[in-house]
């Protein structure tokens, strides 16, 4: 299992924005998303935006800046 954990300033998922906000991917998938109360161990931290969304399989994914998926 491949699991790694992104922080943002903004993170958009389901028409909301969570800032500043994590999102965890399990095998290149996102597996849950909030808002970052606290400092968390093994966060990489990206510059710009995280948008949560489908691909065209139906997974959910996670864009960095609308085009890079993480």
């Amino acid at each position: 299992m491949n699991s790694r954990r992104f922080a943002a300033h903004h993170v958009v998922a389901d028409g909301c924005m969570l800032s500043p906000g994590v999102v965890e991917l399990v095998n290149g998938q996102v597996e849950r998303y909030y808002k970052l109360e606290c400092e968390l161990p093994y966060t990489e931290w990206m510059d710009g935006t995280i948008e949560v969304v489908d691909d065209a399989e139906g997974r959910r994914v996670a864009l960095l800046n609308g085009t890079k998926q993480l």
